[in-house]
């Protein structure tokens, strides 16, 4: 499995003083920029509509996970996100798709 870690931290606040979480808007933007990077070799019009988390801010826990939903040459996919550790970095699981890339 192709992984990508993406060490940007893009938070959208904190809760209650010590709750993190990742603007998920800014994660939707990155998962499109490393499925449309040159390695995985995805065209930029291969990739359609992207949604994580149902839309929701998700919580900075190290360990903790998330999916997307993501359209990949039209047929939809889900992939996982995984945060690296508490300061909100995170690595990008690209979708298994048949057949190859």
């Amino acid at each position: 499995m192709i992984v990508v870690v993406v060490a940007v931290l893009l938070l959208s606040g904190t809760v209650n003083g010590d709750v993190k979480k990742v603007a998920v808007a800014s994660v939707q933007t990155e998962v499109q920029q490393v499925l449309v990077d040159r390695i995985t070799g995805y065209d930029e019009g291969d990739i359609g509509e992207i949604r994580c988390n149902n839309g929701k801010d998700p919580t900075v826990k190290k360990g903790g996970s998330f999916t997307c939903d993501v359209t990949v040459r039209g047929k939809q996919h889900q992939l996982k996100v995984t945060f690296q550790d508490a300061d909100g970095t995170y690595e990008v699981g690209l979708p298994q798709l048949d057949g190859g890339k």
